[in-house]
């Protein structure tokens, strides 16, 4: 599996990020230290405009009137935050280690 592919999958990315708040990326980079602050929001990396997939995917399900997040299908089914987290972790598992 190419190794960027893999990385890819474990971060969301600012217009990834702002598309799925029906935000624009310009009031995401002005707004996330509040939505940090006031609304939990997880706090993007330190050297980019990117977040951890899984925690960013878990606070946007537990966010009323939020869009379901969807990591790459646009019909995967909604999930619970713990659901999600296991989710994301098998995959990530699965991709490291292969298997069944």
């Amino acid at each position: 599996m190419d190794k960027q592919q893999h990385l890819g999958s474990l971060v969301v990315g600012i217009e990834e990020l702002a598309t799925a708040m029906s935000r624009s990326e310009d009031w995401l980079k002005r707004n996330w230290l509040k939505q940090h602050e006031q609304q939990g929001m997880p706090r993007k990396h330190p050297s980019g405009w990117f977040w951890p997939r899984a925690s960013i995917r878990s606070w946007l399900l537990n966010q009323h009137g939020a869009e379901p997040f969807s990591s790459n299908d646009n019909d995967a089914p909604l999930l619970t935050p713990l659901e999600a987290r296991i989710s994301d972790q098998q995959q990530m598992l699965h991709s490291r280690y292969g298997g069944n």
